[in-house]
């Protein structure tokens, strides 16, 4: 059983020897182009809308960096 690497450096364009600032900032962009409610799509005529989210890889990235 092999694990497949990820770049999370690669995944949040930044290089590897960024600051934490950086990192931050990064993925704070990333999270909020990926977020459910900043996805501009049409709704549907609920109030509810019924878009599937997106998956996004740099959830877990900077996590995994800053520990």
């Amino acid at each position: 059983m092999s694990v497949d690497y990820k770049d999370y450096y690669k995944i949040l364009g930044v290089d590897k020897n960024a600051s934490q600032k950086d990192i931050q900032k990064a993925y704070r962009k990333l999270a909020r182009k990926y977020h459910p409610e900043m996805i501009s799509q049409p709704r549907k005529n609920s109030r509810i809308s019924t878009r599937p989210m997106k998956y996004c890889p740099t959830l877990r990235s900077a996590s995994v960096m800053t520990s």
